[in-house]
């Protein structure tokens, strides 16, 4: 009796296929989990998906994308491994229940629990088809007796849209968490070398609601920390004023708590509403070098 063999394998590789056509060629891994990442990734940029044969003769079938095929002969058992953790809900449905028996089995424990559908020919040259319903997913399969002896081991599942997603998931957790760490570097603008900017601000208008905490410039750029209802507010306007009066509206960053401005001015005005109609503070800069004490440096920075 053979065990799978390379021209069952290609069989497999090249056979009939509703979902997609796969190529017959097959190419070494180091294992099979490295086999599925390839496999995948390669579904993304053709669109074709096919089965991996690992060294141990196991088939994994990538579900959804390739109609599975288990080759089966009399006097062996052949194994269906369902996915880790995933549940049968039903009794495993077969077209011919008579000349194939069909059944249950589990490996592993916990978390790690694998349900298996273990499936006997009783008879050479007959087909049928399998339903095996689950807690995730239904799967239609074929079943296959054949007469030279060649048979199918074990057939297993990789979940291409799943892995997709799952990546997915992961590029875009590490794209927020990117976001995160640049926006608390920008933060940090704001409150990093506090011994050495200008806080020598004078504030104008406003209520205990819309005046900022603390102002200040380090040379290059002004900060300005607005109290906590500032989160809840839309976008204030800011302007600064000219020596003529004129007024330019100037673009500023909002990093949490902060308003950063990427230029240092003599006078401006923090506009919110139209025109300033809920509220106008103004802003004016008294150049007084790094006349701020400390202590008030600090307890003005514990933003949130």
């Amino acid at each position: 009796m053979k065990f799978i063999s390379s021209l069952l394998v290609s069989f497999l590789l090249a056979g009939s296929n509703s979902f997609a056509q796969a190529e017959p060629s097959i190419k070494k891994f180091l294992s099979a989990d490295e086999a599925v990442v390839a496999a995948v990734k390669r579904w993304q940029q053709t669109g074709r998906a096919r089965p991996i044969v690992s060294d141990d003769g196991v088939v994994f079938y990538p579900f959804g994308q390739y109609q599975p095929k288990v080759i089966c002969s009399p006097i062996r058992v052949c194994d269906i491994a369902l996915q880790e953790g995933e549940k049968i809900t039903d009794v495993p449905s077969t077209g011919d229940s008579v000349r194939w028996d069909i059944s249950k089995s589990v490996s592993g424990t916990n978390e790690k629990k694998i349900n298996h559908v273990v499936v006997k020919p009783k008879d050479v040259d007959i087909e049928t088809n399998l339903i095996v319903r689950t807690d995730r997913r239904i799967y239609h399969i074929e079943l296959v007796s054949r007469s030279d002896g060649e048979y199918i081991n074990q057939v297993a599942f990789y979940y291409p849209n799943e892995i997709q997603d799952t990546w997915r998931d992961e590029e875009l957790k590490e794209t927020e968490e990117k976001t995160q760490v640049s926006a608390q570097k920008e933060v940090a603008e704001c409150a990093a070398d506090i011994d050495h900017f200008d806080a020598a601000y004078e504030i104008k208008g406003g209520t205990n609601f819309t005046k900022p905490k603390l102002i200040y410039n380090n040379g290059v750029k002004t900060c300005i920390l607005m109290p906590d209802e500032a989160k809840g507010w839309e976008a204030a306007a800011f302007v600064i004023i000219g020596k003529d009066n004129k007024k330019q509206l100037t673009n500023y960053r909002v990093k949490k708590q902060w308003y950063i401005i990427d230029k240092v001015f003599e006078r401006g005005a923090l506009l919110i509403g139209e025109n300033g109609s809920d509220s106008h503070i103004d802003i004016i800069w008294k150049k007084a070098g790094q006349s701020t004490e400390n202590s008030n440096k600090n307890s003005l920075f514990g933003f949130k």
